[in-house]
């Protein structure tokens, strides 16, 4: 049987081939891909050669490529495609994943082979490049357990393994508590507060399901309006408790035992490790370097902002009594008031902004701002496969007409998908061999406001920062310029990942980026 996730991809620009990968495909492909790639990092640490720079670190930084391809095909379709066979597909390579890079790091020849070049080398002899490909390597196989005992490394294959699946289960329990549950509403009465559009999502949503009147959903384009504004607080109240107890009742998707595993493990592979918490294993490969500059990064912050935060909620318990609350303010009340206290101060909630932030114009004028800062040019490609047909694919290209990346566009929530909003890849650029620069295959993956029958998407001014916030992270992809894969793009510290995202976020308050973007959707308005 052909399996094109083994075969060449004669798709536009190498990409995913979408439209021919079955499930089935997945787990015969990983075990042809294991077996090469064993092969190949066996053939440098049984060199008898001895070693260096390109016939050790090199040599295993260009392994198992494919291997990490198809990989990243299948995690990403399990959180933006998913089903219960790439679910099952996902739950059966997770663990030999695990075990397969535990093959790698554990190798004790192989470990001798990069400290042997690692204690010879000197930072002055190697590019900036190389060397922190040098660096990082050794350094991950020391923190990862290359220097344990043969009983510890036992353990520590048996933690992950189980941690892998752990990981997985917790997920999907997520996704299955989050599709189970929806209110169905058949008294208009209890529609009451909402705005037109959310209203109208509401009553397709009933739609799909076959259903008269209206139905809420704990997606957050349907949970967060209802929380805003329905003016029935028993009905906020039931749907904040369905949202906030998913995967904690008695059922079939309870997490808290999931949770327990995961933290007790955690802790033992920690202390297996050589570290006193897991934070401090964790926190040993980023930028804040210690769990006591975090606590005091955060205790320095709670001082500055807990007297404001008490005096907010003086001022919103008092406002809610003002407008009859004859209660304690509770947190289902929260986004409520906390909107029409904000309707009251400054006159403009986020119904008064959407009609203006029109899903096509707001990703216009993202691409616009990116070939204003950086030069870059979106062409829309129609041939290129996709997972859903909710996904746009745009080919990048900078001012001399120079081909940067592909950028996946997935806007819309479905049960298939995770919530939240994510940037990913399903090709890293590096540079081959030959020296050819592989370019990215970037993926922005989100859940904002879907289009009506009668109406565009119209995104809240929040989802447009949200699309600014992502696209940073796009950016940080599709410019890079690396020749390790593993060094290119967004892998840097996971602290200073948010730097590129956040520095884009500004935009959404600079008048003149808005007043380029926000119109009226119906009357073009500013």
């Amino acid at each position: 049987m052909s399996n094109p996730l083994l075969e060449k991809f004669n798709t536009p620009f190498d990409t995913i081939p979408f439209d021919k990968i079955k499930p089935k495909h997945f787990e015969p492909a990983f075990e042809e891909l294991f077996s090469s790639a064993r092969i190949e990092i066996e053939s440098i640490w049984k060199s008898n050669n001895a070693p260096t720079f390109e016939n050790t670190l090199v040599a295993l930084e260009r392994s198992a490529s494919r291997l990490g391809r198809i990989a990243s095909v299948l995690y990403n379709l399990n959180v933006a495609e998913t089903g219960k066979e790439i679910q099952e597909v996902t739950r059966n390579i997770s663990p030999k994943l695990a075990e397969f890079r535990n093959d790698i790091i554990l190798n004790q020849s192989l470990f001798e082979r990069i400290k042997t070049v690692y204690e010879e080398s000197k930072k002055g002899d190697y590019s900036i490049e190389d060397w922190k490909l040098l660096d990082k390597t050794y350094k991950d196989f020391v923190r990862n357990g290359a220097n344990l005992d043969e009983t510890s490394k036992k353990r520590y294959r048996e933690i992950t393994q189980e941690l892998s699946q752990l990981t997985v289960d917790f997920g999907e329990n997520v996704l299955a508590e989050t599709n189970n549950y929806f209110l169905h509403i058949t008294d208009e009465k209890d529609l009451s507060g909402l705005p037109e559009d959310v209203i109208d999502q509401a009553h397709m949503e009933a739609e799909s399901r076959e259903l008269n009147g209206w139905v809420f959903t704990l997606q957050f384009p349907s949970y967060g309006p209802f929380m805003k504004y329905a003016d029935n607080r028993q009905l906020r109240k039931q749907v904040f408790f369905a949202y906030a107890k998913r995967s904690v009742q008695e059922n079939a998707y309870n997490n808290t035992g999931i949770i327990e595993k995961i933290v007790n493990l955690r802790l033992e592979l920690a202390n297996i490790l050589g570290f006193k918490t897991y934070s401090d294993f964790v926190l040993s490969n980023r930028m804040a370097e210690r769990t006591e500059k975090v606590w005091s990064f955060l205790d320095d912050l709670l001082k500055a902002s807990m007297p404001v935060a008490q005096k907010e909620v003086e001022e919103m318990q008092h406002f809610a009594a003002e407008n009859g609350l004859n209660d304690t303010l509770q947190i289902w009340d929260w986004s409520y008031y906390s909107e029409k206290l904000k309707k009251a101060k400054f006159d403009i909630d986020d119904e008064m902004t959407r009609p203006y932030f029109q899903l096509e114009k707001v990703e216009k004028g993202v691409f616009d701002l990116a070939k204003q800062l950086f030069g870059l040019y979106f062409r829309q490609n129609n041939d290129v496969p996709i997972y859903h047909n909710d996904v746009k694919v745009f080919e990048v290209y900078d001012e001399k007409n120079t081909f940067i990346s592909l950028l996946y566009m997935d806007y819309f929530p479905r049960e298939s998908k995770k919530g939240g909003a994510w940037m990913t890849e399903y090709e890293q650029q590096h540079i081959t061999r030959n020296g050819e620069n592989v370019r990215p295959h970037v993926s922005l993956v989100f859940n904002f406001t879907k289009p009506t029958k009668t109406k565009p998407s119209l995104l809240t001014y929040t989802e447009v920062t949200t699309l600014l916030h992502e696209f940073g992270h796009a950016l940080h992809g599709m410019l890079s310029n690396c020749t390790y894969e593993s060094l290119a793009g967004t892998n840097v510290y996971r602290d200073f990942v948010e730097l590129p995202s956040q520095l884009l976020e500004n935009w959404a308050d600079q008048k003149k980026w808005l007043n380029q973007i926000a119109s009226h959707f119906e009357t073009g308005e500013k």
